[in-house]
């Protein structure tokens, strides 16, 4: 079992006994915000600041941040993974990032492409094809089609509708720590 911290990754094994993984061990930040075990079994580590390592074994195989000189990260402080039937999606302070495991590399939305702010807490995708997206300026919503059109490139503007009190949200916002989830019908349930 894997736990996030603000001193590390710590690593439980069954037998109870623990690790804790730190910059000692590669981390450029060791405050972990998010973890994600992908298909291959290596494990997806989202810190504040440091992008993203990936695990195998209990050992850094992987970082990406936005250092790369192409097809890197939108940001570093990473505040969820998520996997849909697409592949690997990144929320960022600044930017979505989805992971284009052909190239190893990242293709990335942020405000220049409409979205209104490159702060993206989570994004979820419904049952329609509708993306949902968490930000610090609220919920909005996008064509999952338009979305993947902007990724690669045939689509600069995307189409985005903004949510807030009038469509009976409770908050003006939501906070980069509220979780999103879909539920077994496809619905969306966001909290604050």
């Amino acid at each position: 079992s894997y736990a996030g911290t603000t001193s590390g990754l710590a690593i439980i094994h069954k037998d109870g006994s623990r690790r804790l993984l730190t910059r000692d061990d590669g981390f450029e930040n060791h405050y972990v915000m998010w973890i994600y075990e992908d298909n291959k079994q290596q494990i997806w580590v989202g810190t504040n600041g440091g992008g993203i390592h990936v695990l195998k074994d209990e050992k850094i195989i992987k970082h990406y941040s936005t250092n790369a000189d192409e097809g890197g990260l939108a940001g570093n402080v990473i505040f969820k993974i998520l996997k849909d039937n697409d592949g690997i999606w990144v929320g960022s302070g600044t930017g979505l990032s989805k992971y284009i495991e052909e190239t190893d590399s990242f293709a990335n939305i942020t405000s220049r492409n409409g979205i209104g702010t490159d702060s993206v807490f989570q994004m979820i995708c419904d049952y329609t094809k509708t993306v949902w997206m968490t930000t610090n300026k609220g919920v909005f919503s996008v064509g999952l089609d338009e979305l993947e059109d902007a990724v690669s490139g045939k689509r600069e503007i995307l189409p985005v509708r903004y949510y807030g009190a009038s469509d009976g949200l409770i908050t003006s916002g939501v906070t980069s720590t509220s979780l999103s989830a879909k539920d077994s019908l496809g619905r969306v349930w966001f909290n604050d």
